[in-house]
């Protein structure tokens, strides 16, 4: 196995880690545990997320970083959805916070390409970044 390739298998094993370990805590049976470390509720999961994100960002090189983003935020909403139904506090407030930690991840690459395109330099894109006409004359379809 390559090294990249050994690379990209641990980081994806961490990303499940990290994500079946931000499951159970949040479905189990830890309600204030965030407290005890010393953690807000909305830091608790403003950094989960945070986290989530980034190991995401590495764990999936080929997948757009915005299609990441939105993934993360989804699951985000997905676990308060479920939280409400089975009986624990599931609300906006902690959605929002899941939020916050993924813009604090996307800011700075925001900011890396407002500062390429400043200089001149074209963002890179793939073929399955293109979409409507440009994808078909990529493809050779026009």
């Amino acid at each position: 196995m390559s090294r990249a390739r050994n690379m990209t298998f641990m980081v994806r094993t961490c990303l499940v880690v990290l994500t079946v370990t931000i499951g159970v805590l949040v479905f189990g049976p830890f309600s204030g545990l965030e407290q005890k470390v010393g953690f807000t509720d909305k830091e608790a999961h403003a950094l989960a997320f945070y986290a989530l994100t980034v190991v995401a960002l590495l764990a999936l090189p080929k997948i757009r970083k915005w299609d990441v983003a939105l993934a993360c935020l989804a699951l985000g909403g997905l676990v308060e959805v479920v939280q409400a139904m089975v009986g624990r506090d599931g609300n906006i407030a902690d959605w929002l916070a899941d939020a916050l930690g993924v813009a604090l991840v996307m800011a700075p690459l925001v900011m890396l390409s407002l500062r390429r395109s400043m200089q001149g330099q074209r963002p890179s894109r793939r073929r399955t970044d293109r979409v409507g006409s440009h994808a078909d004359k990529a493809a050779g379809k026009v």
